[in-house]
């Protein structure tokens, strides 16, 4: 009887196990249907850095260029005129530009989390403090000379050969 007793035991645990060999074999399978598919969308969104040497050198010289942007006064445009009559301040703000303290890549290029086909180059551009005063806080002084700064920048920035576009965004919509 106990022969019977440990080898129906046996037989269950070994069930069990084959059970549980099945299922996991199930699972990897799944699992393997899983990178696959994987695989397959980032071969249609992915980007190869490797190929994109030409960008490398361009933004290189982009950074090469903003360095060597020479200081200027810059007035309102009629475009900041009407951001200043937006924001309910004077008209009279100016800025006097100098070259930008950084700039920096950010965003999905330089983690390298680029997707197709919307592929875009990111920086982040530092303000220098010289162009601010410490009073520039109140009455939107601030906001204004960021804007003059921003369409200077874009202005000298569309100069350059390579140069297709140049945007300036208000994020979310916030005209600040």
């Amino acid at each position: 009887g106990l022969k019977g007793q440990g080898g129906t035991g046996r037989k269950q645990a070994g069930e069990g196990g084959f059970l549980a060999a099945l299922k996991e074999t199930e699972l990897e399978g799944s699992s393997t249907m899983y990178q696959l598919q994987l695989t397959e969308l980032l071969s249609e969104v992915g980007v190869e850095y490797k190929k994109l040497n030409k960008l490398e050198d361009f933004l290189h010289a982009l950074k090469g260029n903003m360095d060597k942007l020479p200081n200027a006064e810059v007035k309102p445009t009629k475009a900041c005129k009407a951001y200043c009559r937006f924001l309910q301040v004077p008209t009279t703000v100016f800025l006097n530009f100098s070259k930008p303290q950084s700039v920096a890549l950010v965003g999905s290029y330089m983690l390298r989390t680029l997707a197709r086909p919307n592929l875009n180059v990111d920086l982040a551009v530092e303000m220098p403090p010289s162009c601010f005063l410490e009073k520039d806080i109140r009455d939107h002084k601030y906001h204004i000379k960021r804007a003059l700064y921003l369409e200077h920048l874009a202005k000298k920035l569309s100069g350059i050969k390579g140069v297709t576009a140049v945007e300036i965004k208000n994020l979310y919509g916030d005209a600040r």
